[in-house]
């Protein structure tokens, strides 16, 4: 073995050996909170989830047990958006453009999963949600400053690469 890979083992312990280790009273403390208009979602979520990086608190997810996850923090939020297929089929992937009263976008997002959860300011919307297909749906929604207003967006066509019978409908 030459001595260049001889020392790899040797400075893998200098560098174990030289971090820091914390008894769970002595770790740092985490950062305070920000407060300005650029908060996330309180809570922590899968690698798979969506949390918003722009003025719009909001989380977007629901596959496997992230669903009881946003489950159980949507009353932390005031408006919820569950896209389906007309058959029930969960659907993600779909851009969301959400507009207020007066025609500016407020979150303009592609879902990780089938429940988007965000935080509004009170008032009236008009949500709109585009699947990879080009089918449209749109919504009116309001949201006021506290309690959740939940509304379904459902698409018509049914995606046989999604929903469809693998032993009935051809793969192309």
């Amino acid at each position: 073995m030459s001595k260049k890979f001889s020392l790899l083992p040797t400075l893998l312990v200098v560098l174990l050996a030289s971090a820091p280790v914390y008894a769970a009273e002595d770790m740092p403390a985490a950062p305070a909170p920000s407060s300005d208009a650029t908060a996330t979602a309180p809570t922590a979520m899968s690698s798979d989830a969506t949390v918003s990086t722009n003025a719009v608190p909001m989380i977007s997810g629901g596959v496997g047990e992230e669903m009881d996850h946003l489950k159980a923090v949507e009353n932390q939020y005031n408006l919820k958006l569950l896209i389906t297929e007309a058959n029930g089929t969960f659907l993600s992937d779909i851009g969301v453009h959400i507009v207020d009263k007066n025609g500016g976008t407020v979150l303009d997002t592609v879902t990780k999963g089938p429940v988007l959860l965000a935080t509004l300011p009170a008032g009236a919307y008009t949500v709109t949600a585009t699947r990879h297909d080009g089918e449209v749906k749109e919504v009116k929604a309001t949201t006021e400053e506290k309690g959740l207003k939940a509304y379904q967006l459902t698409f018509s066509n049914t995606d046989p690469k999604i929903s469809g019978d693998p032993k009935t409908t051809p793969l192309k």
